[in-house]
């Protein structure tokens, strides 16, 4: 098994090393300028609703109601999610969206072990969001009662505008970092492919290994334009001598 030539590998890396900045530069600046300057910001705002408990005095019979308002909690996220819902939200904003693209915009979070349940609408406009958010709580607390027979859903915290509010999508630098990983890995493979494709002999000991024969002499090449004025000197008159003798 051959063992792995670092060198050969840092050699190749640095041969194209020029291939690997531009690919990352170009992949970075292309990612920045559509996160600033393309994508459009979005903002979300979020609207609590929590299930509340009949209050009997009873320790256990408490308990077995909580534990019954928790399974519940899936139930009450499908029915926000749902066209009647959805519906009656759209015809109190009159806004220009089906109501599936309506739906699109809203999460439901819920847990297991909790009774809140957490509405979250995202669009570019904050205030529409807010808007969107407590109308579907609203929505939803109103219309529980003809849908399920149950009256115990009450509005926790509605949203509210922030001042200054952060996108949570895009997000420029987390963007450009992925594009920066993506990028490099992207060009190194580039790289050692046209490494691959490359067949010219680079070095003795290849020569050694294509015809299997000691290599007896290198014929090196003489930048002139690094050399200084004196050697050159010394070396066209070197070569003159030769010439002439």
């Amino acid at each position: 098994m051959e063992t792995l030539d670092i060198s050969a590998i840092g050699r190749v890396l640095r041969k194209r090393a020029w291939l690997i900045v531009v690919c990352v530069m170009v992949a970075v600046a292309c990612s920045g300028y559509v996160s600033y300057y393309v994508l459009v910001p979005e903002y979300e705002a979020t609207a609590t609703i929590v299930v509340q408990s009949s209050g009997t005095a009873s320790l256990e019979s408490l308990y077995n109601d909580v534990r019954a308002n928790q399974e519940l909690i899936k139930t009450y996220g499908a029915i926000i999610k749902s066209r009647k819902i959805a519906e009656d939200v759209q015809a109190q904003l009159q806004l220009p969206l089906t109501t599936e693209q309506l739906l699109k915009k809203v999460i439901v979070r819920d847990t297991n072990e909790s009774l809140v349940t957490a509405i979250s609408v995202v669009d570019p406009d904050q205030e529409k969001a807010v808007l969107i958010a407590n109308s579907f709580a609203k929505a939803f607390q109103s219309n529980l009662n003809s849908i399920m027979k149950v009256d115990n859903v009450s509005i926790l915290d509605e949203a509210r505008p922030v001042e200054s509010p952060s996108p949570i999508r895009p997000k420029p630098y987390i963007n450009m970092g992925i594009a920066f990983i993506v990028a490099m890995l992207g060009s190194v493979g580039i790289v050692f492919f046209l490494e691959f494709l490359d067949k010219s002999l680079q070095s003795e000991e290849q020569v050694e290994q294509l015809l299997n024969l000691p290599v007896l002499g290198v014929i090196t090449t003489i930048d002139y334009r690094k050399t200084k004025p004196q050697e050159r000197t010394e070396r066209s008159v070197q070569f003159e001598g030769q010439e002439n003798g």
